[in-house]
C-alpha cells in the first residue's frame, strides 16, 4: 500500500468517526430534549409563593399517572425521597403550592366540568405502557379540547378573546417511560392526533420517569412548559370552526 493510500484511509476513518459521534450526539438531544434528564434543576426550585396564581388542570385516563406526577410537585422533595404508591383519585384531587414566586393550584381528575376559567396550561397524561388505550385517550383529549373551545366560542357573539380557554398550552405527558414495553413519547403524540388542534393550541410533548426512588426525569421540562409557554394568539377565523 502507498503512502497516500495510507493517508486516505487514515482520513476515511477520522471523517467516519466524527459521523459517528456527530450521529450519537444527535440522538443524545432528541432523547434528552424529550426526558430532559438532567433534573437536577427541579430540586434546586425555590418552594415559595407570590402573587400571581396559576390553575394547572392535569387530566387523563384513569391509572395515567396523574396523582404520581403531583406527588412531585411538593416543597422540599429530594430524589432520593420515597414516594408512596398513591392510592385512585376519587373525584377532585387539588394541589396547592408555591414555586419561583408563583402559586400553582393543580386540579386533578376524570372530567373537566370542574374547571371553567382562567386555565393556565392543561396538562394530559398518557400511560405509556398501555398503547391498546392510545385511541380512548386520544378520544377523551380531543372531547376535552374541544369543550374547552366551544366555551371559548359560545362566550361573545363575536367571539372577541373571551377568556384564558383560548389559546392556553397543552402538554401530553409520556408516563411512565421507566417501565418495560412502554411507546416513546413521540409515537404517543403521533397517536394523539394533535395537529388537529395544534391552530388554537401550542401543544408539547414530555417523557416522564417517575420511580417511587430516584432515577426521575422529566419533571424540569414540565415546570418549564407549565411555568413558560405562551398562551397561542387569538385568531377570530378559528371560530367557526367550534360553532361559534
Amino acid at each position: 500500500m502507498s503512502e497516500k493510500n495510507s493517508v486516505n484511509d487514515k482520513i476515511v476513518v477520522l471523517v467516519g468517526g466524527i459521523g459517528t459521534a456527530l450521529a450519537a450526539y444527535t440522538i443524545y438531544k432528541i432523547v434528552n430534549r424529550y426526558f430532559e434528564n438532567n433534573d437536577g434543576k427541579f430540586y434546586k426550585i425555590k418552594w415559595k409563593g407570590g402573587a400571581i396564581r396559576r390553575k394547572v388542570v392535569v387530566l387523563g385516563l384513569p391509572g395515567a399517572g396523574k396523582s404520581r406526577l403531583l406527588q412531585c410537585f411538593q416543597p422540599d422533595l429530594t430524589l432520593h425521597q420515597e414516594l408512596p404508591n398513591p392510592a385512585p383519585t376519587i373525584g377532585l384531587n387539588i394541589v396547592s403550592v408555591g414555586m419561583s414566586g408563583i402559586d400553582y393550584h393543580f386540579f386533578e381528575g376524570d372530567h373537566i366540568e370542574h374547571w371553567q376559567m382562567d386555565i393556565s396550561a392543561l396538562v394530559w397524561l398518557v400511560d405509556s405502557t398501555q398503547p391498546e388505550t392510545f385511541h380512548l385517550s386520544r378520544a377523551a383529549l380531543h372531547a376535552c379540547v374541544s369543550s374547552f373551545d366551544h366555551l371559548v366560542a359560545m362566550e361573545t357573539k363575536e367571539c372577541s378573546p373571551p377568556s384564558s380557554l383560548y389559546g392556553v398550552p397543552i402538554v401530553v405527558v409520556a408516563a411512565k417511560q421507566d417501565l418495560p414495553g412502554s411507546s416513546c413519547p413521540a409515537d404517543i403524540l403521533k397517536a394523539m392526533k394533535t395537529d388537529e388542534f395544534s391552530s388554537r393550541h401550542k401543544v408539547y410533548i414530555v417523557g416522564t420517569r417517575l420511580p417511587a426512588t430516584g432515577g426521575r426525569a422529566g419533571l424540569w421540562r414540565l415546570y418549564e412548559l407549565i411555568a413558560y409557554a405562551p398562551v397561542k394568539a387569538f385568531n377570530p377565523n378559528e371560530c367557526s370552526s367550534v360553532d361559534c
